[in-house]
């Protein structure tokens, strides 16, 4: 039997066990007056107790009240949630480890930077990959003012790096994960004290220099074993001749000019240069094509001169300067068949601003055999260019 009020089922009782509610086999069963409140504060076993009676599932058995279960569940176990979790190997850093392949002390001098190529660097290993970054290792110097490390390249699980110098004392050097994690061991680094200039001797075989001339005066600098020779090199007036960073001096307009050559901790030493105006340096090109179809000669010597010497590929003029170019072929046998000719020139000033050429014909003549009396004809060309 079932009550009509609730559904529950009825055992040998006048009164549902559920609601109260009385029991009438012939009549609908008459509700107490606290029914209501007494069903409002059943227990949930009651209620389930009443779901089983009108054929309903318990709370337990519905298919949401899982669904809500297995929802929490993921939640939970989502990357995302606030709950704490053992760090990971991407939260602590991918270094594992840092080792340089070589700890002996190392000694740099001041301004001098320690690169042998591949034979200084740090190995490591990773956590997730293969190799590490630069932005996962730095290089630290306990004293930069000291000496400096630097990283060069990496390559192959390596990372090479390079140790400058940079005053006199002693600190260490190492490796380093950048989040702090992993610290490689440490390597001593000395910087000696610097071995000093102490004079200089500057010195310059030709000090009377031609407009365009350039000469290399020599220097002597001591002690030999010095650190640092780097020569600093200075003109008192440019515009008479200025000086190269490898001590060449250039001569440009008339005048007198104080060349000096010092050290970096200030020794010195100087030069007069005094260059004159009227004289110039031109390069000399001389050349002789042969100019006739006449079968003569094989074996040739050619000899040239400007002002009886033999030209370099430079000469000093001057203006008003009277000049000679000579030049003497000589076609070799038994019997030698020799040409000469020779031209006389004056120099003007627009010459040597603008350069200038002379040309002469020369003639060989043959002196025997089938072809005798037949000449060969060359035509000898000097050509000046000023030096700027």
């Amino acid at each position: 039997m079932f009550c009509r009020n609730c559904g529950a089922e009825i055992k040998n009782t006048n009164f549902c066990p559920n609601c109260g509610a009385a029991v009438n086999q012939t009549r609908r069963p008459i509700q107490r007056s606290n029914a209501t409140a007494n069903r409002q504060q059943m227990p949930i076993r009651q209620e389930n107790a009443s779901a089983s009676a009108k054929g309903k599932k318990p709370i337990f058995k519905r298919w949401w009240f899982w669904a809500i279960i297995v929802f929490l569940i993921i939640g939970l176990a989502s990357p995302n949630s606030d709950r704490s979790s053992p760090a990971t190997e991407e939260e602590v850093g991918n270094v594992k480890t840092l080792s340089f392949n070589d700890t002996t002390d190392v000694t740099v001098r001041v301004g001098e930077t320690v690169e042998d190529g591949y034979s200084h660097y740090v190995k490591y290993t990773a956590n997730r990959r293969k190799t590490v970054s630069t932005e996962d290792v730095e290089f630290v110097s306990e004293n930069p003012e000291i000496a400096t490390i630097n990283l060069t390249k990496d390559s192959y699980s390596r990372l090479y790096y390079e140790i400058t110098g940079i005053s006199a004392g002693e600190t260490y050097v190492y490796a380093r994960s950048t989040d702090g994690s992993v610290v490689s061991e440490k390597v001593k680094v000395s910087v000696p004290v610097p071995i000093l200039v102490e004079s200089i001797e500057l010195t310059a075989e030709n000090t009377e220099l031609a407009v365009g001339q350039t000469i290399s005066p020599t220097v002597i600098i001591l002690p030999e074993n010095a650190d640092d020779k780097t020569i600093i090199w200075k003109s008192s007036d440019e515009s008479v001749a200025t000086v190269n960073e490898d001590g060449s001096i250039i001569a440009l307009g008339g005048g007198t000019t104080i060349v000096s050559a010092s050290s970096l901790n200030g020794v010195s030493s100087s030069v007069e240069i005094t260059v004159d105006e009227n004289k110039h340096l031109m390069k000399v090109r001389v050349t002789h094509p042969r100019d006739d179809d006449n079968n003569i000669g094989d074996d040739w010597s050619y000899n040239v001169e400007i002002n009886g010497e033999r030209p370099t590929s430079t000469v000093v003029l001057s203006p008003n300067e009277k000049m000679t170019c000579w030049a003497r072929f000589s076609e070799e046998d038994n019997n030698p068949d020799v040409g000469e000719a020779s031209k006389t020139y004056t120099v003007t000033e627009e010459d040597l601003l603008n350069g200038f050429t002379l040309s002469m014909d020369l003639y060989v003549k043959e002196n025997g055999g089938k072809n005798s009396g037949k000449a060969a004809h060359f035509v000898v060309t000097f050509e000046f260019t000023p030096i700027s």
